[in-house]
């Protein structure tokens, strides 16, 4: 009976062990690929790398897939890629296409850091996101240079559109190194050579930080290569500097001298410019005025925003600020005090108004004339207290827009109970302007 199952066995043992050397080989392919998403989002991404370790000068070949929570490929999701390693970090993107698969390369340089690299992908997609990560070993080979940077200091701040000198000392075992070939990698790889400087093993360039370029922490990173009689010698780094946005100016063309005119219709019109003065297009222009809402801009070119028309009720300070963002983060502000004024009387009723009172001043009694001052008395004192809350909301928007002494909620009470007096204060006033006239008849 044993020998008559042995080569039943025999065929079930090898049919087992061709499966097992399949399923070895399926998972050697695979090794390099991580499964889908796990992380919360409507979006699942798959992460192939082509190898899962390197060494410098090789390329690494990103790809995968993203699908939507129905399964289906997503094509023009947003896939943005991130190298990181300790505090070096690099940031690819690409977009997906008609398949749902993306692809992106990064060819390893020598100021990059050496180690366990974590990939991570992250996918945007109408408000839809995801994102899978893998890790990959990096090897540097022998270093023969030393590398410093003399230039940006490690985690200095600057601004978009400001100059960035590029500056680096060279040596091996202490001594300068001239001659070498020294090129520094920026976030969006692009390469920038750097020549010799005045002092030897010195190296620099200039690069001018662009209106759109990454606002974050930049990893750049240096190579050094320089062939000899004994072949060819490497050295690399990197520094970190922080990127911020760039501050727009603001300059106010109208209304003309901060000065409007009550019941008139009024356009608030701005010009935005970078700091270099280039105008700035395709802004999104705010302002904020107290009892004034669904101001809307448009921009005409060159850098100028125009309101929609606007028609001040009351007279006095009126306290606006405005802010303007482009399409990049760049941000401006300004704060400004509108004067509202009472519009004039036409000049023809002014002269009328003129005989009228030197006519009456002639005949009326000294009790009327004293009647007359003392109304007149508490007209001034009304009026004064009106600019005195003027100048209470001109102080009030300087603390908050300016100086930040006090919080916005303590800002819009104040100009609350500054607009409340205001509109008793008007009341009162024409309340007395009219019994006034009423004394003189």
């Amino acid at each position: 009976m044993f020998v008559k199952n042995d080569g039943r066995a025999s065929l079930l043992a090898a049919s087992l062990a061709i499966s097992l050397v399949a399923a070895l080989i399926i998972c050697g392919t695979l090794a390099n690929v991580s499964p889908a998403s796990a992380s919360p989002g409507n979006l699942a991404l798959t992460l192939t790398t082509n190898k899962t370790s390197y060494s410098n000068g090789e390329t690494i070949h990103i790809s995968g897939n993203v699908k939507d929570a129905g399964g289906a490929p997503v094509d023009g999701a947003v896939v943005t890629i991130r190298l990181s390693c300790g505090e070096w970090s690099r940031r690819l993107t690409a977009n997906t296409v008609a398949s749902g698969d993306y692809a992106v390369e990064y060819i390893i340089s020598l100021g990059d850091q050496s180690g366990t690299w974590t990939i991570l992908a992250s996918a945007v997609d109408d408000g839809n996101s995801g994102e899978n990560s893998r890790t990959i070993d990096v090897s540097l080979p022998q270093i023969h240079y030393t590398v410093g940077f003399l230039s940006p200091s490690k985690n200095v701040s600057i601004s978009r559109g400001s100059p960035v000198t590029l500056s680096l000392r060279v040596e091996e075992n202490g001594n300068p190194v001239t001659g070498a070939d020294v090129v520094c990698r920026l976030p969006k790889n692009d390469d920038i050579s750097l020549s010799a400087g005045t002092q030897e093993g010195t190296y620099s360039a200039t690069y001018t930080l662009k209106w759109d370029d990454p606002l974050e922490n930049w990893c750049i990173s240096v190579e050094v290569e320089k062939i000899t009689g004994s072949g060819t010698k490497v050295g690399g780094y990197y520094t970190i500097v922080d990127i911020q946005p760039a501050v727009l100016q603001l300059e106010l063309l109208s209304p003309s001298g901060l000065e409007s005119v009550v019941g008139e219709q009024t356009e608030i019109k701005v010009r935005v410019l970078y700091p270099d003065g280039t105008p700035v297009e395709g802004a999104t222009t705010t302002v904020s005025m107290a009892g004034y809402e669904n101001i809307v801009f448009a921009g005409e070119g060159n850098g100028v925003y125009k309101s929609n028309a606007i028609s001040f009720e009351d007279s006095g300070g009126l306290p606006m600020s405005l802010v303007v963002e482009d399409a990049n983060g760049n941000t401006g502000s300004g704060s400004y005090v509108l004067n509202i004024v009472s519009a004039p009387l036409p000049s023809g009723v002014v002269f009328l108004l003129a005989v009228v009172a030197v006519v009456l001043a002639i005949g009326v009694s000294s009790a009327v004339l004293t009647q007359k001052k003392i109304s007149l008395t508490k007209l001034e004192k009304i009026r004064a207290e009106k600019k005195h809350i003027a100048k209470l909301q001109t102080e009030a928007a300087k603390k908050y827009f300016k100086d930040g002494s006090i919080s916005r909620e303590t800002y819009d009470s104040l100009m609350h109970e500054h607009a409340r007096r205001l509109a008793e204060l008007n009341k009162e006033e024409r309340k007395r302007t009219g019994k006034a006239s009423k004394e003189k008849i």
